[in-house]
């Protein structure tokens, strides 16, 4: 009889990341309970932050960061719209699992995203 192994178990978990009026969230993707990825996105009424990172043995492995403005298009009949326009896409890879190839200002941004992450539910995330 031959052994299969058992199926992983994949769970999806949302934490608030903070009050904006664009909506914000941080998605935790974790695999038989070890995160594997982070992805958090945060707009406000002027400016969109986006942050992915990647996981290798419950560590972070990469960061991609993305920043634009929001663009508002206002309509006659009093509707807007709001259109992202990219100005920062910049790629971190992650040596020794240490995070201070990030800029100052980015670093601690990223990092309130990986505390708020590491309390979500089932977390055992290790950020540095």
């Amino acid at each position: 009889m031959e052994a299969f192994a058992a199926k992983p178990v994949i769970t999806i978990t949302n934490v608030e990341w903070e009050p904006a009026c664009g909506g914000s969230n941080i998605k935790v993707t974790r695999v038989d309970g070890k995160i594997v990825a982070v992805e958090a996105y945060i707009e406000t009424s002027r400016e969109g932050r986006e942050w992915y990172c990647h996981y290798v043995d419950e560590r972070v492995s990469s960061v991609l960061y993305k920043h634009y403005k929001c663009i508002r298009k206002t309509f006659e009949n009093g509707t807007f719209a709001v259109t992202p326009q990219y100005d920062r896409a910049l790629v971190f890879p992650i040596k020794n699992h240490k995070l201070d190839n990030i800029p100052k200002k980015l670093r601690e941004d990223l990092m309130e995203v990986l505390e708020k992450a590491q309390k979500g539910p089932g977390s055992r995330l290790r950020p540095t």
